[in-house]
């Protein structure tokens, strides 16, 4: 488990660095307002699935994000389209409540979400009017406080991404050069600088191990990299992929390794583990009709990989494994919805993965629940 500072956690709700926004919960007439419904998954004998539909939702306006909380309830940030505010919301038993990160207008495009070991929600996204990426906290409480990290000439699409350690609150993010910025948080307040400009970087991926902290890193020509700080405090890089990628998602488990999904064709989905040190393991996993427009990946129980992927046609498929296996076994899952983009994906208790998708037909955002013990049987027959 990752030790957390709480000293330098969160304690910004505390100092006048910037104005505090505190949002209440919002009343029960919004959670009254999610809708909960069952779905069948057309494999022979039906499996039912329960899918909530939790807000409207516009693919294009932002990625949205999914954890877990000590007790397997789901929590996930969006950017509110119609608002255009960033919201997060938790479930908690069979009742849903939402929050509005920060009041400000036009924020909370490339949401990211992270839960520490104290239970503390921290979030980043980027500002594109104000042309700032923002961090907002609950500190444990049910209001959230919004700050501006850092305000950067030229920046685009910041792909913001935060985490929190013995050290403090990080948050890493791109200029409009490509060049990775880490800002930490100390003494009250935000301190950035730049931390690697040897190549440019257009997207990248915040992921905190019991190893420390390590970033997937995407260049503009669609090469992938593995990245970390030595213990002189420089960015090494290892090439996980030399190809053309579009999608991409990883995924680290308890014994700090990496699982990751890639496309370099945009219709062959690759499977890659890799230790930090020793080969990488590759393999092709999934073949689309149409290119995929989106892949989740995240492990359970003896560190098996799960993953779930979209394509640009509406197909929605779950690819599961067998613990002490290689491969995966695709399950059509679109008669729950057909996915447009992003998916995410978490293990609720095991056997019960958590879903997040938008359903390009409703444009509705969409949380479902799978049973993975249900599943297996259908996998044992192809």
């Amino acid at each position: 488990m990752i030790k957390v500072n709480k000293k330098n956690v969160c304690s910004m709700q505390k100092s006048g660095i910037a104005a505090v926004v505190c949002i209440t919960m919002l009343a029960a007439g919004l959670t009254a307002a999610v809708k909960e419904n069952y779905r069948y998954l057309k494999l022979g004998t039906f499996v039912r699935v329960k899918v909530y539909a939790l807000a409207p939702f516009e693919p294009s306006w932002s990625r949205s994000e999914l954890a877990i909380d000590d007790n397997g309830n789901p929590m996930l940030a969006f950017f509110d389209g119609a608002r255009k505010r960033p919201v997060f919301m938790q479930k908690r038993g069979d009742m849903f409540s939402s929050i509005t990160m920060d009041e400000s207008p036009s924020t909370g495009e490339n949401l990211h979400v992270f839960r520490d070991t104290h239970g503390f929600i921290h979030t980043v996204y980027y500002d594109e009017p104000r042309n700032a990426v923002k961090y907002a906290c609950n500190a444990g409480g049910p209001t959230f406080s919004a700050h501006t990290v850092d305000r950067v000439s030229g920046m685009r699409y910041a792909s913001p991404q935060v985490a929190a350690d013995k050290d403090g609150v990080h948050v890493y993010y791109l200029d409009g050069k490509g060049v990775l910025y880490h800002a930490v948080y100390t003494n009250n307040m935000f301190m950035s600088k730049p931390v690697y400009r040897e190549k440019p970087l257009s997207a990248i991926r915040l992921f905190a191990t019991a190893a420390g902290l390590r970033i997937i890193t995407r260049s503009p020509q669609g090469k992938l990299f593995y990245m970390f700080r030595n213990d002189k405090k420089k960015y090494i890089t290892i090439t996980l992929a030399s190809n053309a990628t579009d999608t991409f998602a990883a995924h680290f488990d308890s014994r700090g390794r990496m699982h990751l999904l890639s496309t370099s064709d945009k219709r062959t989905l690759s499977y890659t583990t890799f230790d930090g040190s020793g080969t990488l393991r590759v393999t092709n996993i999934f073949s689309a009709d149409t290119d995929i427009s989106g892949a989740a990946l995240m492990t359970e129980r003896l560190d098996t990989p799960q993953a779930a992927v979209s394509t640009v046609s509406g197909k929605t498929s779950l690819l599961i494994s067998e613990p002490g296996t290689t491969g995966f076994k695709p399950l059509d899952v679109s008669s729950i919805g057909r996915a447009a983009g992003d998916i995410s994906l978490v293990i609720s208790y095991y056997p019960y993965i958590s879903m997040l998708f938008v359903d390009r037909d409703f444009a509705e955002l969409r949380l479902a629940s799978f049973n993975l013990e249900s599943l297996r049987p259908f996998l044992q027959q192809r």
